[in-house]
């Protein structure tokens, strides 16, 4: 992440309140994703997960502004001036390397 220009920060342990953002997404996967799917695969895991991860970084929410995750980040990378969430996506692909599409799987 370095080689993006993003610098990782650490919290102290077990004080998830200083993470609180990570914290409520990570809540939210397993509300929403984790908790209703099921795969069978590596395969479908990856292909639900995705959709997944589309409909969550692609929705509005209020402690943004109402702007959606990537909208955020689109306009903190400089793309503001896309006017289109297609511009914007295609943008962010290319500039981040598709960095944004991962799984851990443990």
């Amino acid at each position: 992440m370095a080689d993006k220009g993003i610098a990782h920060r650490l919290i102290p342990p077990r004080t998830p309140w200083h993470n609180g953002k990570v914290e409520r997404s990570h809540r939210n996967d397993q509300r929403y994703f984790y908790d209703w799917e099921k795969f069978s695969s590596v395969y479908e895991l990856n292909q639900k997960l995705e959709t997944h991860l589309s409909w969550s970084n692609n929705k509005a929410m209020r402690t943004l502004a109402w702007k959606s995750p990537l909208d955020r980040l689109a306009f903190f990378l400089g793309s503001h001036h896309l006017q289109t969430q297609n511009q914007r996506k295609i943008f962010l692909k290319n500039r981040l390397d598709n960095s944004l599409n991962c799984v851990i799987i443990a």
